[in-house]
């Protein structure tokens, strides 16, 4: 999840990238296609689109989690939040212990 501005600044960086050459017009589509504005309600909470839950594997009433990432937050499917975190760290680090 990114904020609106956040949202339009990578829409407007994928355009200039389409026009350089640098992106394919299907990189463009496929960003844009999951770009879903969502309301928060009353009690805090927001509805995740049926095809993103499908993507990210998510199931209704499942456990998430809910990771901060500097400038966006994540909603991961445990399992999958897990791997990604390995991955991510043993970039990092390396295989060091």
């Amino acid at each position: 999840m990114v904020t609106d501005a956040e949202s339009k600044l990578r829409a407007e960086e994928m355009t200039a990238a389409v026009k350089k050459g640098e992106r394919t017009r299907a990189e463009l589509r496929a960003l844009a296609v999951n770009m879903i504005e969502v309301q928060v309600d009353a009690q805090g909470r927001i509805t995740i689109d049926e095809n993103l839950r499908q993507y990210a594997g998510l199931s209704v009433g499942a456990k998430v989690v809910v990771s901060g990432a500097f400038d966006s937050v994540e909603i991961w499917e445990p399992a999958r939040f897990e791997r990604m975190l390995n991955a991510g760290q043993q970039a990092i680090g390396g295989d060091e212990e």
